[in-house]
């Protein structure tokens, strides 16, 4: 009979390394789901949004500087939620929610 000993670092490492290249592939897709539906006034912040792997992470951002209110809205305009709801449909989002 042998033994076999597993250390929860290592695992969750190795585990972390194989996902990356899905994770980044996921972000991807996750931008263009939201720029398709972001709504268009200037274009910039559509333009602004990207997607992709960086270290062992999935990242999606907008380089617009007003994305934020934009996403989340503030105390008079509403939210549009786009990047999260895109988020959405690729897993559970436990996040900040719109105003």
């Amino acid at each position: 009979m042998s033994k076999v000993t597993l250390y929860m670092g290592v695992c969750f490492a190795t585990a972390a390394k194989g996902a990356a290249d899905e994770l980044g592939k996921i972000a991807e897709q996750v931008a263009g789901d939201a720029r398709g539906s972001v709504p268009v006034e200037s274009g910039e912040w559509r333009a602004g949004i990207s997607g992709g792997q960086e270290g062992d992470i999935g990242m999606v951002r907008s380089s617009d500087p007003e994305s934020f209110w934009k996403e989340y809205g503030t105390s008079d305009t509403p939210a549009h939620m786009t990047l999260t709801n895109a988020a959405r449909k690729y897993g559970k989002y436990s996040g900040m929610s719109g105003r």
